[in-house]
């Protein structure tokens, strides 16, 4: 008993932490439990493939393949395929236990990042409030309500612990931490290609806190023991890409992305600072009032540093500073027109950092107005509670995720295509192929006809349906599995079987591991059973 007690003494504090951290948690997202599917990416990642989701020995299938199946995306992110596996194991792919899953990720990361700000150095106060700031804040309402937004809280994670554990080794040099450094660096890789950065982060946290010199003994070893990370993931993701797609990348509409995106980050600071509501599309072009705001946070904090230079803690600030440019960049790379905020996970971290030293001068400045001080915490906190718990519920299903973001962005294809699917599954036709005309003319990638053309092939306008299919086949779309099996069923409709086990064929020549594809073909082959047949011959109609 004489040894238990001190043990206590000495964790009480992360005890009660991680105790107020996961009920907080669970306060502001326990009801997401009951929440569906959004058909947002979950569709892609859970629901079409739950028959491959059956066994953990298929988690070798999820390691040689991109992050989805459907085009060549350049996104290759096995972790989280495989954490969705194990849900799938366990839920038998009931969507509560997903979003079960996402709770349980966001209270670790939470409490991640209170140890990590307390191995930074700060007070057991400063890293407690950080963290409570962090699991309320609505910025991460997609990451925890949206089952896909969960991988960057993944990353969060394992970014944490590397970093806590790099440092841990430069105190001790001990190699047992060094060893942990470099597998939870390679688990970070492996999530998502932002941990790329990890290095560059952990050298700048050396170059401004050790005493030992970037080229010190220390450093060159963790650096040599950081190489191997990265030298297999380049070489897994070469495999995974050259067997699955391509690798091509076109670095004018990366670069071109990334100074249009400028405006996205001005954003972010009043999302981050003001609260703003969540956007489920949110579009490279932002309106003004949104920028203006987040310029005036911008020049607040920048002139809240200048006023207190002399007092600030330099090294902090500047870490701070460099940590969330260097982590968000990524962010921009993507040439992609939506910019969730659960992308916010780790570049926040490094404003947080800036604002505990903005707040710990102001609170020595006015020892006095401590009270004053903690109840405005606590007030930013139960405002930001209440606001994450009210837009969770944009999450809850299909129909209020994408009546929501049609109506946020109504030009976005994306928002668009996403509403004509929801009015599909529920028979709709008629505001399907509304929406899905929206989306077709505001898509100029050509990525969207492949949608509207399965609205005309239900309704059995045929003609138009081939003809959109093609289109899509020979631009952007090459990838669609569904494309290839929507065009299937046009060429089944019109009785011609040849061209349809042609067209199969094709995608599979494309993609030739698609499950889907492979059933389809086995369908046309008459290899599967009456019942599992989805073949739809429709009567003729040549169009309107």
């Amino acid at each position: 008993m004489e040894h238990i007690k001190p043990l206590i003494n000495k964790y009480k504090f992360q005890v009660l932490s991680f105790s107020i951290i996961f009920f907080l948690t669970y306060l502001i997202y326990g009801h997401t439990t009951n929440f569906g599917f959004t058909y947002s990416d979950d569709n892609a990642l859970i629901v079409n493939r739950l028959d491959e989701m059956d066994s953990i020995v298929k988690a070798k299938d999820f390691i040689f393949k991109p992050v989805f199946n459907e085009e060549p995306v350049k996104f290759y992110r096995p972790v989280l395929n495989i954490s969705l596996l194990i849900d799938s194991i366990i839920s038998g792919g009931e969507s509560g236990f997903y979003h079960f899953s996402n709770m349980v990720i966001h209270i670790i990361s939470t409490f991640l990042l209170l140890l990590f700000l307390k191995e930074l150095g700060y007070s057991d106060s400063a890293s407690f409030i950080t963290s409570i700031l962090f699991v309320v804040h609505p910025a991460f309402v997609s990451s925890v309500a949206w089952i896909p937004g969960r991988n960057d809280p993944l990353l969060a994670i394992f970014t944490f612990l590397t970093f806590i554990y790099f440092i841990k080794n430069l105190k001790t040099g001990k190699i047992l931490y060094l060893l942990f450094m470099v597998i939870f660096f390679t688990i970070a890789l492996f999530t998502k290609e932002t941990a790329l950065v990890i290095p560059l982060i952990l050298l700048i946290y050396v170059f401004l806190y050790e005493n030992t010199s970037i080229f010190g003994r220390k450093v060159i070893i963790a650096s040599i023991f950081l190489i191997f990370p990265v030298l297999l993931y380049f070489l897994m993701r070469f495999y995974v890409f050259s067997h699955n797609g391509t690798l091509d990348i076109d670095t004018i509409k990366v670069a071109t992305n990334i100074i249009r995106a400028s405006g996205i980050n001005i954003w972010y600071f009043g999302i981050i600072f003001l609260i703003e509501k969540i956007m489920l599309y949110p579009q490279i072009y932002i309106h003004a009032q949104y920028l203006i705001k987040g310029t005036i946070v911008i020049m607040t904090l920048v002139v809240l540093c200048l006023i207190f230079r002399k007092k600030i803690n330099f090294k902090h600030t500047l870490f701070g500073t460099i940590w969330y440019i260097v982590f968000i960049i990524p962010t921009y790379v993507v040439a992609n027109n939506t910019y969730h905020t659960h992308r916010l996970c780790l570049p926040i971290v490094g404003l947080f950092i800036v604002l505990i030293e903005i707040a710990s001068v102001v609170h020595k400045a006015y020892p006095r107005a401590k009270n004053i001080f903690y109840s405005i915490l606590l007030f930013i906190a139960v405002f930001m509670s209440f606001s994450s718990y009210k837009q969770s519920f944009f999450y809850k299903d299909r129909e209020n995720f994408w009546l929501r973001a049609q109506k946020e962005n109504p030009s976005s294809p994306m928002a668009n295509i996403g509403t004509a699917k929801y009015y599909e599954s529920i028979n709709d036709l008629e505001n399907a192929e509304k929406y899905a005309i929206q989306a077709v003319q505001n898509d100029p990638r050509n990525k969207m006809s492949s949608h509207l053309a399965s609205i005309y092939l239900k309704k059995g306008y045929l003609k138009k349906a081939k003809y959109l299919y093609e289109k899509a086949l020979s631009s952007n779309d090459k990838y669609n599995e569904y494309s290839y099996i929507g065009l299937g069923k046009v060429y089944m409709a019109y009785n011609d079987m040849e061209s349809a086990l042609k067209v199969i064929n094709k995608g599979l020549s494309i993609m030739p591991d698609s499950q889907i594809l492979k059933k389809y073909l086995r369908i046309l082959n008459n290899e599967e059973e009456e019942e599992n047949k989805h073949i739809i011959i429709m009567k003729y109609k040549s169009g309107r």
